[in-house]
């Protein structure tokens, strides 16, 4: 049963993030969630409590430590269980090394690399104590190879990907699962105004729908690495600067 089920998923209200809370909501987990801006997560969070589903969402800004840790002690206080952590939450901001400003660095490093690994070391004990739980650690294709203009966003998904392959060997012996995902280009936000057409993407439902299926996984396997690309491929150079 999945009544009971709880999941904890980061950057909820938009993109592949609310894919994945209304997914998980509708096939009747308790779903916590965050998001930076309280609007969207009221209106979330009453949208699916309109449909009957358990839902509870939190305001927070994720760069900030000490906002994931309000955020931790509230989590504390409503469930004693996490069965699934969903580090979702991420931004693309382009540059180059040479040109970018240094704010950029210090921005993406926090909420693409950072904010995963302090949220998931103060949500550990939580699911080791019970020696099962899956973390799904959704980085990107930049994380595995690097390309024009994406200088700092590559580089966080980079760490975000480190951090994921070190973590898997430290929780081996603890029965919590890693995975991690490597998707192409996601048809979001980031990608407003392109002159792409949505079948050039990957759809957030459909990443939604592959977390969802590693959840359904026996407890004797885990999916460590995952690459998800659109049909027709990434873009091509020629593409990116057309």
């Amino acid at each position: 049963m999945s009544g009971d089920r709880v999941v904890i998923v980061t950057g909820g209200t938009r993109g592949v993030g609310r894919a994945v809370v209304t997914l998980f909501a509708r096939k009747g987990w308790r779903v916590f969630f965050s998001a930076r801006h309280a609007e969207a997560v009221q209106a979330l969070q009453m949208q699916l409590r309109d449909e009957g589903r358990i839902v509870e969402g939190y305001a927070c800004d994720l760069t900030r430590k000490s906002d994931i840790e309000k955020w931790v002690r509230w989590l504390q206080e409503k469930t004693d269980r996490i069965d699934v952590l969903v580090n979702n939450a991420g931004t693309f901001i382009p540059g180059k090394i040479q040109t970018e400003d240094d704010a950029t660095f210090e921005y993406l490093m926090a909420l693409n690399a950072a904010a995963p690994y302090y949220l998931t070391k103060r949500l550990l004990p939580m699911m080791t104590a019970r020696k099962s739980g899956l973390i799904v650690n959704i980085s990107s294709t930049a994380g595995l190879q690097p390309y024009p203009n994406g200088a700092s966003y590559c580089i966080s998904k980079y760490a975000l990907t480190g951090f994921s392959k070190v973590l898997r060997e430290e929780l081996k012996p603890t029965g919590v699962r890693v995975s991690t995902l490597y998707p192409g280009p996601v048809y979001t936000d980031s990608w407003e105004g392109t002159p792409y057409e949505p079948h050039r993407f990957i759809l957030p439902d459909t990443l939604a729908r592959i977390i969802h299926h590693l959840t359904e996984l026996p407890a004797d396997a885990v999916v460590e690495d995952l690459v998800v690309r659109p049909q027709a491929g990434d873009f091509s150079e020629s593409e990116m600067n057309s």
